[in-house]
């Protein structure tokens, strides 16, 4: 199924909706801040810090945010106010280490285990020892989260091999001469209650295309289609490009 986005091929619509969004959703603390500087320019200075609690350079601050924003009171909305620079979990090195030893012995093993087993490492090598949750994030620390893939096992209990890694076309691959790269694909057809399926080719640097209609879309059609092609088509084929479907 097909999701069209209501705003589709009309220019401007959702930068006019991020607007709209802004003037009509406005924060409850962004309202409470417009409040103070409307009661500061009735009352005056002085007793908008002693009512509010606010300083003097606060209060210019949100003022200048208003008319930077066109009045907009959405620029009164509170900022993020996480610390630029955070803190960085600093462990011994040997700690570290032990956790990925015993993680590499005993595959997946919990944070809640991992803790008592680095009671006696961290006794005996006289360290700190941190807690069940600190184990946790130092395990989510590690770019490979300190996981060895298991084994995949059959129905009998046998490791089963891994498959093959594909070769997959470069995100910017362009072809640059005939027989660089061709693209194929099928396309199932039914009619009268048969099945015809249309095995297609097309050469990606000089578009020149091919197609094929046959009764079945096995392995043995698809290479009967292919040597049509190497016999048809003057240049030598170096690369063939599908969609690993049909």
């Amino acid at each position: 199924m097909r999701v069209q986005h209501v705003g589709h091929k009309i220019r401007g619509f959702y930068r006019w909706a991020d607007y709209a969004l802004r003037w009509g959703m406005i924060a409850p603390d962004a309202q409470k801040r417009l409040a103070i500087l409307d009661f500061w320019q009735r009352h005056g200075l002085a007793a908008t810090t002693e009512a509010f609690k606010v300083s003097r350079r606060t209060l210019f601050l949100w003022r200048a945010k208003l008319r930077a924003e066109g009045g907009n009171v959405a620029a009164l909305v509170p900022g993020s106010t996480a610390p630029k620079q955070r803190r960085q979990r600093q462990w011994p090195v040997a700690l570290v280490a032990e956790i990925r030893r015993l993680r590499t012995e005993h595959p997946n093993l919990g944070k809640e285990k991992l803790q008592q087993l680095l009671t006696l490492f961290a006794a005996e090598h006289r360290l700190p020892c941190p807690s069940a949750r600190t184990i946790g994030r130092l395990i989510a620390d590690a770019p490979d989260k300190m996981r060895r893939r298991p084994n995949r096992l059959d129905p009998r209990g046998r490791p089963k091999a891994r498959p093959a890694a594909r070769t997959r076309k470069p995100k910017h691959f362009r072809a640059t001469r005939p027989g660089h790269c061709i693209a194929l694909d099928s396309i199932e057809v039914r009619a009268d209650k048969e099945r015809r399926y249309v095995i297609t080719c097309t050469d990606l640097h000089s578009h020149f295309a091919w197609a094929w209609v046959t009764r079945s879309h096995a392995s043995a059609a698809a290479a009967q289609f292919f040597r049509l092609i190497q016999a048809v088509f003057p240049f030598a084929v170096e690369a063939v490009l599908t969609d690993n479907g049909q």
